[in-house]
């Protein structure tokens, strides 16, 4: 079995680096140069058109190893298991008894049901954003977490993009905050722009 990763000081002597010079302490203990046995076993619970490429970054990280997936489309869990040579699991609960990091990159509604659950069997998460539907669910999130001395951290990586910046900087010169629904990259919902001036 691989270890499990260690969460304090010790793990930041160790980077892994990930596209674009971007850096996960979830994956900072991690030696790249270590030997297979000592990859983080990674999952990813939904693999939709964002999760697919969690699963392809891990798959292709030298100091990960893509353990599995959780996903309730079947044909969608054929087709990336076969993509990246991995296992679907049935049930989140399976997913967390296998890796030591998963991402959670299902409907925001459905974070807490599917970490919470994770969070119980030590695993370290990256979640996508937001946190979670509700202030008391992200509590909820938080506090399991601490009681299981497990990282969470939450995929803000669009504040990182050359565009996200340029928009940025043209959008919150005029306001503190407010409703905008034209984001770079893609069609969204209106969302509030936090922003500070």
């Amino acid at each position: 079995m691989a270890p499990r990763l260690q969460v304090g000081k010790a793990s930041g002597e160790l980077t892994l680096t990930l596209n674009r010079g971007i850096r996960s302490p979830i994956l900072d203990a991690v030696n790249p140069e270590s030997e297979s046995s000592n990859k983080v076993r990674c999952g990813v619970a939904g693999v939709g058109s964002l999760g697919q490429h969690h699963a392809r970054i891990y798959a292709s990280l030298p100091g990960a190893e893509l353990t599995g997936i959780y996903e309730t489309n079947d044909a969608r869990a054929e087709e990336i298991c076969a993509r990246y040579a991995c296992r679907r699991f049935a049930t989140v609960e399976e997913l967390g008894e296998t890796c030591d990091a998963v991402s959670v990159v299902v409907p925001t509604d459905r974070h807490a049901a599917v970490a919470l659950p994770l969070l119980e069997r030590g695993c370290h998460l990256l979640i996508e954003k937001p946190l979670c539907a509700s202030l008391v669910e992200a509590e909820q999130v938080l506090a399991a977490a601490q009681a299981r001395n497990c990282l969470v951290q939450v995929g803000h990586i669009e504040h990182l993009t050359r565009s996200w910046g340029s928009w940025r900087r043209k959008s919150c010169s005029r306001a503190t905050s407010r409703l905008n629904g034209s984001l770079p990259l893609r069609p969204a919902a209106p969302r509030l722009a936090w922003c500070s001036t």
